[in-house]
């Protein structure tokens, strides 16, 4: 029983870290790493459309709140931007893309166009502040 118990352990850890393979590391901001993938995820009328999914590491022993601005730009003209304002991450924990909620389906671009080689995003104005308690923070937003 314990052996059937310890390969289900093993089988769903591993399934949870293929599920969110493939992210790339982008910057890493007071021990937090920044990650990204591009994926699909469902638009405001249900259609899959191309997005860019967001990995976020805390790697401190406390909670952190985030903040960042999300840049895309074509031809290098800046054509479209987002953001994430005051997102509480545990300590210790990793939120990745479309299970949590951080991702950007750009809206102003062609899935021709975010394949181009003129296409590029940018994550800027990340802001990392030290957080007693996420429940809390939840509830003050």
């Amino acid at each position: 029983m314990k052996k059937s118990i310890l390969v289900l352990a093993f089988a769903l850890g591993l399934t949870g870290a293929v599920a969110q393979g493939g992210y790339d590391e982008y910057i890493t901001k007071d021990l937090v790493t920044f990650t990204t993938k591009w994926g699909k995820a469902k638009d405001e009328n249900g259609e899959k459309k191309p997005a860019l999914m967001i990995g976020v590491k805390n790697d401190n022993n406390h909670p952190v709140i985030i903040s960042f601005e999300m840049l895309f730009y074509f031809e290098e003209i800046l054509r479209e931007r987002g953001g994430i304002e005051g997102r509480c991450i545990p300590a210790n924990k990793t939120i990745y893309g479309k299970f949590n909620g951080i991702y950007f389906i750009p809206q102003e671009f062609t899935p021709e166009q975010l394949e181009r080689s003129d296409f590029r995003f940018e994550i800027d104005e990340i802001s990392v502040k030290e957080s007693f308690d996420c429940d809390v923070e939840e509830e003050q937003r």
